[in-house]
């Protein structure tokens, strides 16, 4: 385990994705790391970590192995699921294994606007009226892809 700070992880192995999410919510000024896989995720998991965003399909362990992984550990962790493959099934199988949300990649983002909403309401994180306040600084998620 690291004790690095950091509030937010995203687990997804497209390098772009993975660094424009982090460096989205850097900006909103939230302790974020990035991890290309599940277990390199694991292997390093921040003490201070609250929410993960994962990719489903991930090189070695899925986004939901991993999840399951960290329910069995009692770990106090929202995991928010990601897919550019997803269907309503997939999303329901994620919700019912426990994830706390579901995105639909490329991610809109209102969409996940609403997902950092519903989470700020759901943990007593502090995170919340950062994302609010800073939200309408943040760039549009396509142009920091493009960076």
């Amino acid at each position: 385990m690291s004790d690095t700070p950091c509030q937010i992880a995203v687990v997804e192995d497209e390098d772009g994705i993975r660094d424009a999410l982090v460096k989205m919510f850097v900006r909103l000024g939230i302790a974020a790391q990035g991890y290309p896989t599940a277990e390199a995720f694991l292997r390093a998991i921040p003490n201070s970590v609250e929410t993960v965003f994962t990719d489903i399909r991930l090189p070695g362990m899925s986004g939901l192995e991993m999840l399951r992984e960290l329910q069995a550990s009692n770990r106090d962790v929202s995991v928010v699921v990601m897919s550019a493959y997803g269907t309503l099934d997939t999303a329901l199988q994620a919700i019912r294994e426990g994830a706390f949300d579901y995105l639909s990649k490329p991610i809109a983002p209102p969409d996940l606007e609403a997902v950092l909403g519903h989470l700020s309401r759901h943990r007593a994180m502090g995170l919340g009226d950062l994302l609010l306040e800073n939200w309408s600084e943040v760039e549009t998620f396509a142009d920091m892809v493009g960076e």
